[in-house]
C-alpha cells in the first residue's frame, strides 16, 4: 500500500500565503510593484480601517443614547412621584437632550409644541405617565396635574 504524504505540500502552501501577507504588511508598495497583490489587500484594509471606525463612532453614539435615555428617565420617574415640578424637570433634562437630534428642530406644527422646552415637557411627560401604567388612577391623576402644568408652560 502507497501512502501518499501532502503534509509536506500544504506546509508549502501554508508557507508561501504566509510570506506573501507578511510581505503586504511590510512591503506593500513593492507587492504592488512585481504584481503579486491580487486580492487589493491595500485597499481592503484600508476599507476595514474605515469600518472599524464607523462601528467606534455608532458605539459611541449608541452609549450617548442609552445615558441620555437613562438620565431622562430618571428625571421622569421623579416627575411621575411628584418630587419635581414639570418645569423643574425640563430644566433638568434640557442640557442632556439639547444635542439630540430632532429636538432642537424648530417645527410649525399646529400640533407640536413651538419651543424646545415644551417638546422636551412632551417628552417628560410621555415618559412620568410609562412610569404609572400600573395604576391607572395614579395615571390619570399624574397626567391630570402634568397637562396644567404643561398648559401654564405653554401660556408664558
Amino acid at each position: 500500500m502507497i501512502t501518499i504524504r501532502r503534509s509536506g505540500t500544504a506546509s508549502a502552501a501554508t508557507l508561501i500565503v504566509l510570506a506573501l501577507g507578511l510581505t503586504q504588511i511590510i512591503a506593500p508598495g513593492w507587492i504592488r510593484r512585481v504584481g503579486l497583490d491580487t486580492w487589493n489587500m491595500g485597499t481592503v484594509m484600508a476599507l476595514a480601517r474605515e469600518t472599524t471606525a464607523q462601528a467606534d463612532l455608532l458605539k459611541e453614539q449608541q452609549e450617548k443614547l442609552r445615558r441620555q435615555i437613562e438620565a431622562a428617565s430618571l428625571v421622569s420617574a421623579q416627575l411621575a412621584a411628584g418630587n419635581l415640578s414639570l418645569v423643574e424637570a425640563i430644566q433638568e433634562v434640557s442640557p442632556i437632550l439639547e444635542d439630540r437630534l430632532g429636538f432642537g428642530i424648530n417645527t410649525s406644527s399646529e400640533y407640536l409644541p413651538k419651543s424646545y422646552e415644551q417638546r422636551v415637557g412632551r417628552y417628560l411627560i410621555r415618559h412620568a405617565t410609562k412610569q404609572l401604567l400600573v395604576s391607572p388612577v395614579e395615571m390619570a391623576l399624574c397626567l391630570a396635574r402634568l397637562e396644567a402644568e404643561f398648559a401654564h408652560l405653554s401660556k408664558s
